[in-house]
């Protein structure tokens, strides 16, 4: 008889996963300066789409973490009716709902992309439209210069540390709070919002 694989208990283990490079640095650097235990997965980051993220999310429940954070940027799933319908699919099976052992996976969403929820540590509550990360990003220029999506910028400037000393995370996390109660008023798909100030209190907790 082959013997079953044995999948380890990870006491209080969690991992958070992001769709590409932003999410894995933002939350690495917060990891090293706040001096959090989670694991960032994967350690070789690339665009995914919502099956990708999910499939690795799953596998983490099995290997041991207790629970899988899943980061989700909405501009794409909005407009590509595949990816909603498959993410529609995904989160009504499986956000917030602990498995047999008590596991579990949770989505969190931002509408346009995470660089929304780096905005707000530089501008009052807001509810300017931003259909994608290109409609925000001269704004966002506009207080963290020279700022790029790649891993060349990323080496080089600490995305956490400078948010947290440039901008003010208090004013991410108010704004952020009004945002997600103003958008379930909302009927428009495009209304800015982010829930990442949820994820932070969930890795505090």
């Amino acid at each position: 008889m082959a013997r079953k694989k044995n999948r380890r208990k990870l006491k209080n283990a969690v991992a958070i996963v992001g769709e590409g490079i932003t999410e894995w640095h933002y939350f690495t650097d917060l990891k090293q300066t706040e001096r959090y235990s989670f694991k960032v997965k994967p350690e070789l980051p690339k665009h995914s789409d919502v099956d990708a993220i999910v499939k690795k999310a799953k596998k983490l429940l099995t290997d041991g973490y207790d629970k899988v954070l899943c980061l989700f940027d909405m501009d794409r799933i909005y407009t590509d009716k595949t990816e909603n319908s498959k993410y529609l699919k995904h989160r009504n099976k499986l956000h917030n709902k602990k498995n047999k052992i008590g596991r579990q996976i949770i989505f969190y969403e931002t509408m346009p992309c995470i660089e929304f929820w780096f905005l707000l540590h530089f501008i009052n509550y807001s509810t300017g439209v931003y259909p994608d990360y290109n409609s925000l990003k001269s704004k966002l220029l506009s207080y963290l210069k020279g700022y790029d999506k790649s891993d060349k910028y990323f080496k080089k400037n600490k995305i956490y540390q400078i948010l947290t000393t440039q901008g003010s995370i208090e004013l991410a996390i108010d704004s952020a709070e009004k945002l997600v109660i103003e958008k379930d008023k909302s009927e428009n798909t495009l209304f800015p919002f982010s829930e990442i100030h949820d994820l932070l209190s969930e890795l505090k907790n």
